[in-house]
């Protein structure tokens, strides 16, 4: 579980990152909203041009009109009445009447005052109208309401289609690499906020391994150093029981066995921190939780959960997975101060993380939020006598095995350590 500093961190650097690449899509998008907007300028701009030449064309005569028409790259040009009906036509793809359902739903929203009817994808043809009414200027036509320019003061309703096919491509290429600009900064996102996340996890690993390379080293010294006054203790206790009378033989074999199990038990702990894998083997785990339980604290409520299988089988070194099961207990009890009171060990299946998870409760006083983060430090500790080291191992040890250690804090008090182990599979 991450650490409430840690969490506030990767918060923080997800609200950043989101600011900024919102920032980055709101300008492609006001990027390719300005390229639209010029596209339907040219067009608009191309339209205003093909109106004024066939427009002054239609003074001159019809032949006049062909050859503008020609000039303008215009199809279809003609007049028609309010009602919809032809009276003057020249070209080509004209209406028989005008449709006059498309002049409030035009698909080129941008043209709304230009009177553009639309356009055709398949034909590549843009379809146009103005309203003609006598004295009425382009600025009326632009500005007066359209139930009023289709009154009784409209003489006529002019026509005209011309090729589009450059507008509606550049549109529908404008569209794809819209979609492709919006697509790319979106992987770019959530590539560069996995990055920074896992550079965050990194970070955290690093730190940990710091510290577990100095616990090493800090191991192999001491257990170098103890060994020298252990062999001492064991050669003078040796000599001792030569000479020493009947009565004291007993107290002085004491000696040489406590000696010769201190000399073990440092040499396990340079193993341990030096092998932290160990020899795996094939493990039932709910059997194996009752019987530590049974010599921790027979009283200690288990509960195996329906989600775990009966077999609950794990590769793990048996000598490792005692110590890790051990230590967690222990440290719950030590928190209850010595008391097994709201204590609970329960094992389940985890389907998320497929792995067996053992939590281990307590009622005690809790990790406080600032010490969360530095709880899997090997040399923190909020207890007078003792240290998290064996909390760090028993990480360790899990991490090795494919399997997890998270904390959480208990509702109404207390803390809850789930350790998750890979099932074998």
């Amino acid at each position: 579980m991450f650490g409430h500093t840690r969490r506030g961190e990767i918060i923080n650097v997800i609200m950043l990152v989101t600011a900024v690449f919102a920032a980055i899509m709101v300008l492609v998008v006001m990027l390719f909203k300005t390229q639209y907007e010029r596209a339907d300028l040219y067009l608009e701009n191309t339209i205003e041009r093909a109106y004024s030449k066939v427009l002054i064309a239609a003074q001159e005569g019809a032949s006049a009109i062909e050859h503008a028409m020609e000039d303008a790259g215009v199809i279809g040009f003609g007049y028609y009445t309010v009602n919809g009906e032809p009276r003057y036509l020249w070209g080509d793809s004209l209406h028989n009447e005008l449709p006059f359902s498309f002049f409030e739903n035009t698909n080129v929203p941008y043209f709304k005052e230009s009177n553009v009817i639309g356009y055709d994808a398949e034909l590549g043809i843009v379809e146009c109208i103005r309203y003609f009414s006598p004295g009425a200027t382009k600025e009326d036509f632009d500005t007066i309401p359209f139930d009023v320019l289709a009154g009784d003061q409209t003489n006529y309703v002019i026509y005209m289609s011309l090729m589009g096919s450059e507008y509606i491509a550049n549109v529908r290429n404008l569209g794809v690499w819209a979609a492709i600009a919006m697509t790319i900064v979106a992987i770019l996102y959530v590539v560069f906020l996995f990055i920074l996340l896992q550079n965050i996890k990194f970070r955290d690993r690093l730190r940990e391994q710091e510290s577990l390379v100095a616990l090493g080293q800090a191991a192999r010294t001491l257990t170098h150093e103890i060994k020298n006054p252990l062999s001492a203790i064991t050669l003078q206790a040796a000599l001792l029981k030569r000479i020493a009378p009947d009565e004291i033989q007993e107290d002085l074999q004491v000696i040489t066995n406590e000696s010769e199990r201190l000399s073990r038990l440092s040499s396990k702990i340079a193993d341990f921190l030096r092998n932290p894998v160990g020899e795996k083997e094939l493990i039932n785990l709910e059997s194996f939780v009752m019987s530590i339980i049974a010599i921790t604290n027979k009283g200690i409520p288990f509960i195996v959960d329906s989600s775990a299988s009966p077999e609950s089988l794990i590769m793990f070194d048996p000598d490792r997975l005692r110590s890790v099961i051990e230590n967690v207990i222990i440290n719950a009890i030590q928190a209850n101060d010595g008391s097994i009171e709201g204590m609970e060990v329960e094992l389940s299946y985890s389907k998320r993380e497929k792995s067996y998870a053992l939590a281990i409760r307590d009622r005690g006083c809790g990790i406080s939020p600032e010490n969360m983060k530095r709880v899997f430090n090997p040399f923190f500790t909020t207890k007078v006598h003792g240290s998290r080291i064996g909390l760090s191992i028993a990480r360790q040890f899990l991490k090795a095995s494919g399997g997890s250690l998270s904390l959480e804090p208990r509702k109404d008090g207390g803390t809850e350590v789930i350790l998750y182990f890979k099932k074998n599979v």
